[in-house]
């Protein structure tokens, strides 16, 4: 068997082992006096415990397992009003109950803890914990490119290395800057004061009657330039980007805003005073900004009432979401807007609860209620009680305005065995309904992913058009 340190295991430095979200670890020890790590929900040759080993300098088993109590305790004080920060838009919907991870324990040798749906890092007092995606870097990669959506945790902290999970930062810095830069680069206004005998913008009248003898007016006017503050932050930024993610897309951008920026230098403090831009049309550039403020405050600065704490999270289940819609929406179907506040509940005190289903998919008259699930399905039990007592409440108030070909979940499945549609019927106050549960296949290879998750997606979307139950 073999030996590992739990502070490799939980900063992502384990050759054998990786946090990822969704899944559930132990330590325990066994009779033999050895303590042992595993991941329950890992299959097969995966599913190995190791045996840890008691300190690696300052490192102690003990110390780390206060880190995570630690962590826990900072995850769970943060609310949306202070340090979690979600990006725009009105399709976003973050779930405030959502958890890093949750343990359970009071030793180093006798714990466990499980991940939800939330990624990331966070690093305290030099000690660092790396949560990665359990369909791995590549799917991070694609809906992040396809759609987006990013929670931060105050400063950025920690340095982008291929254990850690910080990449993601930088990734989708240059997602939205490429997503921006379609509209070019920003321009502002210049003001010049110019002395010409040709007057061009508004007339200092006063200096014209003190030179009338020089035949010449005092002007002011403003002009298009690209020179701005805001450009130097996105050109500041560059310098802080990994080497994996240049390419020819990425110069071109880059010596784009260099040119724009004449050559000249600004001050640090002043690029992380700049202020987003009012102009709609540039407001694809103010996500652009606010990553670009993070990635350069990289170093550990607080946040909370904690010292020496610095990180990031990012909901994947928000982003899977807002894939799934928006993979609807290419095949064809009219979905109604996330957060329309069309369907309520009385709640006993004159003040209806609003209810928002995931997604609500139209195509050829027929009309399908979802639930959009980026956590694990159990395969024993079945989906949750309260997940199936919430799609029933959506589906009497969704149905009493639209006809319902079918309703169900959505869920990510890495087992290719079980992907699929399931189909069971069931009866509702003497109607008929399709009941399904869809398990989309995510290949778990990164060589060729895209091709092979891009022929899971086709095949998923021309099963649901089968829409019998069995």
């Amino acid at each position: 068997m073999n030996g590992e340190w739990l502070s490799d295991i939980v900063s992502g430095t384990s050759s054998k082992i990786r946090l990822v979200d969704n899944q559930e670890y132990t330590c325990r020890s066994n009779p033999d006096g050895l303590t042992l790590f595993k991941n329950v929900y890992a299959a097969g040759s995966i599913n190995k415990e190791l045996e840890l080993y008691a300190k690696r300098g300052k490192k102690s088993n003990l110390s780390v397992f206060n880190f995570l109590r630690a962590v826990e305790e900072i995850i769970g004080n943060i609310n949306d009003e202070s340090s979690i920060v979600l990006f725009k838009g009105k399709e976003y919907e973050h779930n405030g109950n959502q958890v890093y991870f949750q343990l359970k324990g009071n030793c180093w040798n006798n714990f466990s803890f499980s991940t939800g749906n939330l990624i990331g890092h966070l690093i305290l007092n030099e000690q660092e914990i790396n949560i990665g995606c359990r369909f791995g870097h590549s799917f991070l990669k694609y809906i992040i490119s396809d759609a987006d959506g990013f929670l931060q945790i105050d400063k950025r902290g920690g340095i982008s290395e291929d254990h850690s999970i910080s990449w993601l930062i930088e990734y989708i810095w240059i997602t939205k800057l490429k997503k921006a830069f379609r509209l070019g680069i920003p321009k502002s206004y210049l003001k010049q004061i110019s002395i010409s005998s040709k007057p061009k913008g508004k007339i200092d009248l006063l200096y014209h009657e003190l030179n009338k003898e020089l035949a010449k007016y005092k002007s002011t006017s403003r002009s298009h330039s690209y020179f701005s503050h805001a450009n130097h932050l996105v050109l500041e930024t560059f310098k802080y980007i990994s080497r994996d993610f240049i390419d020819a897309e990425f110069f071109a951008i880059k010596n784009a805003f260099s040119i724009a920026c004449e050559g000249q230098k600004v001050n640090r403090n002043e690029l992380l005073k700049v202020k987003e831009y009012t102009n709609p049309f540039y407001n694809d550039y103010n996500e652009v900004i606010a990553l670009s403020k993070i990635i350069l405050n990289n170093k550990s600065l607080d946040f909370g009432k904690v010292p020496n704490a610095s990180g990031f999270l990012f909901d994947v289940s928000m982003l899977f979401e807002y894939f799934i819609r928006k993979l609807f929406v290419r095949y064809g179907y009219s979905i109604s807007a996330k957060n329309k506040k069309e369907f309520s509940i009385p709640t006993g005190i004159n003040s209806p609860r609003n209810l928002f289903p995931d997604l609500i998919a139209t195509k050829n008259g027929l009309t399908y209620l979802f639930d959009v699930k980026y956590k694990r399905f159990n395969k024993i039990e079945g989906v949750n009680r309260e997940d199936l007592f919430q799609i029933y409440t959506y589906l009497g108030q969704v149905s009493n305005q639209n006809e319902i070909e079918a309703f169900g979940f959505i869920y990510p499945t890495n087992d290719k065995n079980s992907a699929g549609i399931k189909r069971e019927s069931v009866t509702i106050m003497n109607s008929v309904f399709n009941f399904i549960v869809c398990l989309l296949y995510i290949p778990l290879e990164e060589e060729g992913f895209n091709d092979s998750f891009n022929r899971s997606i086709e095949i998923f979307m021309n099963d649901l058009q089968c829409n019998k139950t069995n």
